[in-house]
């Protein structure tokens, strides 16, 4: 982490914060699948492939 802050001087006490919080949603079991937020936002790709 401190090599991190050293090579990144951006990096902030809100961007350690959020990593750690991260870290801990991951230890205990609280992420979601790509298709589980897929779902949840009830996204379709195939409507959306070469509008612009």
């Amino acid at each position: 982490m401190l090599r991190d802050a050293l090579k990144h001087p951006d990096f902030n006490r809100a961007d350690l914060k959020a990593t750690l919080t991260g870290e801990v949603e991951i230890q205990e079991g609280r992420t979601h699948s790509s298709d589980e937020i897929e779902a949840s936002l009830d996204t379709d790709d195939s409507d959306s492939a070469g509008d612009e």
